[in-house]
């Protein structure tokens, strides 16, 4: 697969070869992809997806061990401890992955190939020198130290680039909601879910608008009854153009959504959704509900989202219709740019 470019200087471009190492989960995936396509804009490439499954999470310790030690027969551990498919018959000039459980086979299979190492996420306990870029949204440490291959980025990769915009200039507004549910610290109760439909009622009551609400394969059956019984008996039922409740209806519309929306609104449990929505230059707003208690590093990436205007937080349980331009724009830096030259710089080297 191979894409026109945006290389406009004297440099030639380089063919490239990348393996992607994916663990199948799609928000890991769309990092790597994000990766791709920033070297695609300015090089000539080529790819293919390995996709690798840990056999038991108890080998994480293991795997961790034998790679920060260099450990002689990583190759061995690598063909025993996943699910391996068949290598492309192709060999790498760049490796890529996110997510913890990919770590250790991109570190394998770029050492076996002499590949460049990408990584995008934490290194979970892993060297960072095992690695040649580790991308992130907040700066990593290692044993209290600056990681030295560590680029910080404004916001993660993401597979969604160059939307479209859809949205319309004058009332009604096209606003949408993305719910996701318990997990990343974050834990939700039937009062949130009430007061979440309270905050679109006040919203949509201060700016004519029509929703479009989604939740998400972590919000639940409980918490889409909960939900839906919630709309049915609020104000805003009528002005809903379309509401997907996943566990019956698992439908991906995050992409189309984008475009059209004027603003988005998105639980905070979910940093890729926060992400994604950033990336379409819309407002954005997180919701929190009572019960907040996120990573270290998934607060201090929401609080530099909040810092440089990308994001407003608000709370449910106290939250009113915030004041904002539904038309407003917001200005992002060039990520694939920066994600090139980082890149590009350590592999010519």
């Amino acid at each position: 697969m191979q894409n026109k470019n945006r290389q406009t200087g004297p440099e030639k471009m380089t063919n490239l070869h990348v393996w992607i190492i994916s663990d199948t989960l799609p928000g890991h995936y769309n990092q790597s992809m994000g990766i791709v396509n920033a070297l695609r804009e300015y090089e000539n490439v080529t790819f293919n997806t390995v996709e690798i499954t840990l056999q038991s999470k108890l080998f994480r310790s293991l795997l961790r061990w034998a790679a920060n030690h260099k450990f002689r027969f990583n190759n061995t551990l690598l063909k025993t401890l996943f699910h391996l498919p068949k290598l492309p018959d192709r060999t790498p000039d760049i490796v890529i992955s996110a997510g913890g459980n990919t770590l250790f086979a991109t570190i394998a299979l770029g050492q076996k190939f002499n590949a460049t190492k990408v990584f995008s996420g934490t290194l979970k306990g892993y060297r960072s020198s095992l690695l040649d870029v580790v991308f992130s949204v907040t700066p990593l440490v290692s044993t209290n130290q600056p990681v030295d291959n560590n680029i910080v980025l404004d916001l993660p990769p993401s597979n969604i680039s160059d939307i479209e915009d859809l949205s319309v200039k004058q009332p009604p507004y096209v606003f949408a909601c993305l719910i996701g549910g318990d997990g990343a610290g974050y834990r939700y109760d039937q009062t949130d879910w009430q007061d979440l439909v309270s905050l679109l009622a006040a919203i949509q009551s201060r700016y004519p608008c029509q929703w479009l609400i989604s939740t998400s394969r972590r919000t639940g059956i409980e918490a889409e009854r909960i939900l839906d019984k919630a709309i049915k008996a609020s104000t805003i039922q009528p002005y809903i153009d379309e509401l997907i409740l996943y566990a019956s209806n698992p439908k991906k519309v995050i992409q189309s959504w984008l475009q059209q929306a004027n603003a988005l609104f998105t639980t905070e449990d979910s940093l890729t959704m926060v992400a994604e929505s950033i990336v379409s230059r819309k407002p954005v707003f997180t919701l929190q509900p009572r019960h907040v208690r996120p990573d270290h590093n998934d607060a201090a990436a929401l609080n530099k989202y909040h810092q440089k205007g990308l994001i407003q937080r608000l709370k449910l349980h106290s939250a009113t219709s915030p004041k904002f331009d539904p038309t407003g724009k917001i200005n992002l830096p060039d990520i694939q740019r920066q994600i090139h030259q980082a890149i590009m710089e350590t592999h010519r080297s």
